[in-house]
C-alpha cells in the first residue's frame, strides 16, 4: 500500500523575493486590464481611467509585493468573478450595453428614417411644384398669345358693352325718377284726397245713409249698393303689383370671409416628434448613466467581499467546511494507526453534505437555484440575440434602400400626340395657340434628383456585439462552473493559513464522530424501548386478550435498534444474539455501529446459518 505522508512546506528568502515579484507583476497585469476595460469597453472619461489606474495599480502591485494579506485578499476576488452576483452584475452590463449599443442604433436608424421621409415628401412636394411650373409655364404663354390675339376684338367689346352700360344707367335713372315721382304723386294724392279706398268707402256709406233716410219702409233696397263696393279694392291690386315691381330690385351682399394661418413644415414636425421621444427616453438614460463608474465600485465591493470571507474562515468553523481533503484522509489514517476509532468510509446518510474539492458532484447548497441560474442566463442571451438581429437587420434594409436611392428618377415621354387646325379667322388663331402649348408640354421630360434624399444608415458596432457575445457566454460560464470555481476560496485560505486548515479539519472530523457516537447512543436507547415493549408491534400482540395472538400464532422479528422487519428474504443477514434466552437480533448495519455486542446481556452477536443446522 502507498504510504501516506504529510508534506512540510520549506521556505528561505529566494523563494520569498521570487513571490513578492511575481505578486508585484500580477498587480500591474490586473491594473492594465483595469484599465484597458474602462477605457475601450466602458468608455469611460480618460482622466477618470488614469486617476483610478494608478491608484489601483499603486496599491494592487505593492500591497500583493510586500502584504501578504493584501495577496490573499487579491486572490480571494478572483473565484468571487465566478459568484452569483458577480453574474448578475455581467447580465446587467450585458444588458446596459444592448440598451446603449444596439437598441439606440435602432432609434437612431429611425430617427435618420423620418428625415428620409420627410426629406422625399419635401423633395415631392419640390418636384410637384416644378412640374407644375413647366406645365404652366407654356399654357400661359398661349394664354397670352390668345390674349393679344383677341386684344382687338375686346377693345371693339369694351365700347359696345361700355355704351350699353351707358343706356341701361340712363334707363334705370329714368325709372328711379318715374318711381319718385309716382311715389311723390301718390303721397300728395294722400294727404290732399285721403286714401282711395277710404273715401270710397266713405262715399258708399253716405249714400247708404241718405237712402235709408229717404226710403224709409223701402229700406231694404239701400243694401243694393253694398253690391258695388268691391269696386273700392281695385287700388290694392295696383298697389300690390307696383311692390312686386319694386322688390325685384331688391338684393343682399354676403361677404365670405377665408383666413389661411402658415402651419409647420413636415420637418419641424419630426423634429418635435423626435424631441418628445428623447424626453421620455431620458429618465431610462438617466438611470443608466448612474452605473457610469460602477468598474471601480465593483472592485471595492469584490475587495471587501474577499475580505469577509477570510474573517469568517478564520473565525467560524462551520463556515463553508464541507470538504473531504488529503489532511482529512491523512488524519482518519492516522487514527487507524493508533487503533483508534476511525470515520471512513462515511455512510450515505453521513456524507450527503460532504464533497471533495475536485468532485464533479454538488452539494446540497450549491444545488440551489442551479438550473434557474442557467435558464435565466439564456433567458438574456435570447432577448440580447432579438436586439442584435434587429439592429442588423434594419440596417441591412436601410443600406439595401440606400443603393437603390442612388440613381435618378426620369420620366419620359412615352408618344407624342399632334394636333393639327386647319381654318381662318380668330377662331382658328386660338385653337392653333392651345394646340402648340400642348405639344410642348408633351416634349418635357422630368427628372427627379433622388440622391438629395439618400438614406445614410448608422452601421452598428460590431465590436459591441463581440462584447456582448463574450459577456453572456462568460455569464453562461459562471452559471454552470461557478459553483466549482467557488471551492478555490477555500483552497487560497488553506494555502496562506495551513494551520486554521488543520483546525477546521479536526472540528470536521470531531463533529462527524459526535454525530456518530449520538447514533450509536440512539440505537442503545431504541434497544431498551424495544425491549421494555415486548417487541409488540403487531396489532394482534397489541391487545389486550395475549391469548388470543399465541393461539393464532403471531410472531414477528425485528432489529431491536432501527426497528427493521426480519423477512424470510433477508433473515440470514441478521445477527442474533449467542446468549440463551436473549431475543437480540440487529440489521447489518446497526450490528457494525454497535461492534458486534448486544446491548441487551453485552453478549456476542453471531450470524445465524440455517444451510448448517439443516446439515
Amino acid at each position: 500500500k502507498k504510504m501516506v505522508k504529510a508534506k512540510i512546506r520549506e521556505d528561505n528568502e529566494v523563494k520569498a523575493a521570487l513571490r513578492s515579484f511575481a505578486a508585484f507583476i500580477v498587480g500591474l497585469v490586473l491594473t492594465t486590464i483595469y484599465a484597458l476595460i474602462v477605457l475601450f469597453i466602458k468608455n469611460y472619461n480618460v482622466w477618470f481611467c488614469v486617476a483610478s489606474s494608478i491608484t489601483i495599480g499603486f496599491f494592487l502591485s505593492l500591497g500583493m509585493a510586500f502584504s501578504i494579506r493584501v495577496r490573499m485578499t487579491v486572490l480571494l476576488m478572483l473565484p468571487e468573478i465566478f459568484s452569483t452576483q458577480a453574474r448578475l452584475i455581467v447580465l446587467f452590463v450585458a444588458f446596459s450595453m444592448v440598451m446603449q449599443g444596439p437598441a439606440t442604433n435602432i432609434l437612431e436608424n429611425l430617427k435618420r428614417t423620418s428625415q428620409t421621409a420627410v426629406c422625399g415628401a419635401e423633395l415631392a412636394l419640390n418636384e410637384t411644384k416644378e412640374m407644375l411650373s413647366k406645365v404652366t409655364k407654356p399654357i400661359m404663354n398661349t394664354i397670352k398669345k390668345i390674349v393679344n390675339k383677341v386684344h382687338v376684338a375686346a377693345e371693339s367689346a369694351k365700347k359696345f358693352f361700355t355704351k350699353l352700360s351707358d343706356a341701361m344707367k340712363h334707363v334705370v335713372k329714368e325709372i328711379r325718377s318715374a318711381w319718385a315721382f309716382i311715389t311723390n304723386i301718390g303721397d300728395y294724392c294722400n294727404e290732399e284726397m285721403e286714401r282711395p279706398y277710404l273715401k270710397c268707402n266713405k262715399a258708399f256709406d253716405d249714400a247708404k245713409n241718405r237712402c235709408f233716410s229717404v226710403m224709409s219702409f223701402l229700406g231694404f233696397l239701400c243694401y243694393i249698393l253694398d253690391i258695388f263696393r268691391p269696386l273700392c279694392g281695385l287700388a290694392r291690386t295696383v298697389v300690390s303689383c307696383v311692390k312686386n315691381f319694386k322688390n325685384q330690385f331688391n338684393f343682399n351682399i354676403t361677404y365670405l370671409d377665408d383666413d389661411k394661418e402658415k402651419n409647420i413644415t413636415i420637418s419641424h414636425a419630426a423634429a418635435d416628434l423626435f424631441s418628445e421621444l428623447k424626453e421620455k427616453l431620458e429618465t431610462y438614460k438617466e438611470m443608466l448613466g448612474m452605473f457610469t463608474y460602477s468598474m471601480l465600485l465593483l472592485c471595492i465591493f469584490y475587495y471587501f467581499k474577499a475580505v469577509h470571507y477570510r474573517r469568517k474562515y478564520m473565525t467560524d468553523d462551520n463556515h463553508d467546511n464541507v470538504y473531504i481533503t488529503r489532511e482529512f484522509i491523512e488524519l482518519d489514517v492516522m487514527r487507524v494507526r493508533q487503533n483508534r476509532e476511525n470515520l471512513l468510509p462515511l455512510s450515505s446518510s453521513e456524507g450527503y453534505g460532504l464533497i471533495r474539492p475536485g468532485s464533479i458532484f454538488l452539494t446540497r447548497s450549491e444545488k440551489k437555484g442551479y438550473v434557474f441560474d442557467i435558464i435565466n442566463v439564456l433567458r438574456s442571451v435570447l432577448v440580447a440575440v432579438f436586439v442584435v438581429s434587429i439592429d442588423y437587420v434594419f440596417f441591412w434594409l436601410l443600406d439595401l434602400m440606400s443603393y437603390l436611392m442612388s440613381g435618378e428618377a426620369t420620366a419620359h415621354t412615352p408618344q407624342v400626340l399632334a394636333l393639327l387646325v386647319n381654318g381662318t379667322g380668330v377662331a382658328d388663331e386660338i385653337y392653333s395657340a392651345i394646340a402648340s402649348a400642348y405639344g410642348a408640354l408633351q416634349r418635357s421630360n422630368m427628372t427627379a434628383y433622388t440622391k438629395k434624399c439618400k438614406i445614410q444608415p448608422s452601421e452598428p458596432n460590431y465590436l459591441q456585439y463581440l462584447v456582448i457575445g463574450f459577456l453572456h457566454g462568460f455569464a453562461f460560464c459562471i452559471a454552470i462552473f461557478g459553483v466549482y470555481m467557488q471551492r478555490l476560496r477555500r483552497y487560497i485560505c488553506a494555502y496562506y493559513y495551513p494551520t486554521r486548515e488543520k483546525m477546521r479539519i479536526c472540528f470536521l472530523y470531531n463533529q462527524l464522530l459526535i454525530k456518530r457516537s449520538n447514533l450509536a447512543i440512539s440505537l442503545f436507547q431504541s434497544i431498551w424501548s424495544n425491549q421494555a415493549d415486548k417487541g409488540h408491534n403487531n396489532i394482534l400482540l397489541i391487545l389486550a386478550a395475549n391469548w388470543l395472538a399465541k393461539f393464532v400464532g403471531a410472531n414477528q422479528q425485528y432489529c431491536m435498534a432501527c426497528g427493521q422487519i426480519c423477512t424470510n428474504k433477508n433473515n440470514e443477514e441478521y445477527h442474533y444474539c449467542t446468549t440463551p434466552g436473549c431475543k437480540g437480533i440487529y440489521c447489518p448495519v446497526c450490528a457494525k455501529i454497535l461492534k458486534n455486542s448486544c446491548t441487551v446481556c453485552m453478549g456476542p452477536l453471531l450470524v445465524f446459518d440455517f444451510e448448517d443446522e439443516v446439515m
